[in-house]
């Protein structure tokens, strides 16, 4: 008789929740959001398949915080470029777009998960902040081309929807062939964000929403 047990599923020390996490993001990166299951991210991570459930009770809260994390990322992708630019207006707006470009062609399904799918972010409050943080990023940045004529709302939505579309649809190759490095074509394409006004300096720009 045999009396070996079988082997155990390994003791995950440290911070169960953050490897649940990270092993979900690399389901997401090599699969897309179908790959992205409760049992295949405990079996990524090397822990028992109950584990997502106690630490975020469903699918949809594994997705969340996967969200969170990607909001995360995704605000110091933009932030880190904002910074690396020169310290002119246009000159920061254009290094917030390139972070953000950067971001959706190294995280597309991320991206995807962040954005195209139904989240809640009226129940999830470390959501909620990481969304908001990376939304201020923008604010921030696009405040000096608020105006008036251009209130805060209407500027960070064309900066937001010009960008976005750009990263959304050379992430899903709507532009046939395209080279490697996207910095050239990405940056002929954000030359029109120089036709922006900067708002007159003797004017407070509007509260960012």
């Amino acid at each position: 008789m045999n009396s070996e047990a079988k082997p155990k599923k390994p003791h995950h020390h440290g911070d169960l929740r953050r490897a649940l996490i990270t092993s979900s993001m690399t389901l997401l990166a090599k699969g897309g959001s179908a790959a992205l299951t409760l049992r295949r991210a405990a079996a990524a991570a090397g822990v028992s398949h109950a584990a997502p459930t106690h630490h975020f009770g469903n699918l949809d809260g594994l997705r969340s915080a996967v969200a969170t994390e990607g909001f995360l990322l995704f605000c110091d992708a933009m932030e880190r470029h904002v910074q690396a630019a020169e310290p002119a207006p246009r000159a920061r707006l254009r290094g917030l777009c390139m972070g953000y470009l950067e971001f959706a062609l190294s995280h597309p399904s991320l991206l995807d998960l962040m954005f195209r799918e139904e989240r809640s972010f009226d129940k999830d409050a470390a959501l909620l902040a990481a969304s908001t943080e990376a939304y201020q990023a923008l604010a921030r940045t696009a405040a000096p081309f608020v105006s008036a004529a251009h209130p805060a709302r209407v500027t960070e939505a064309q900066i937001w929807s010009f960008i976005h579309g750009y990263a959304v649809l050379r992430t899903s190759r709507r532009f046939g062939q395209q080279a490697e490095d996207p910095s050239g074509d990405a940056a002929a394409i954000l030359s029109l964000l120089d036709r922006l006004e900067l708002a007159p300096s003797s004017q407070k720009p509007d509260a960012p929403l």
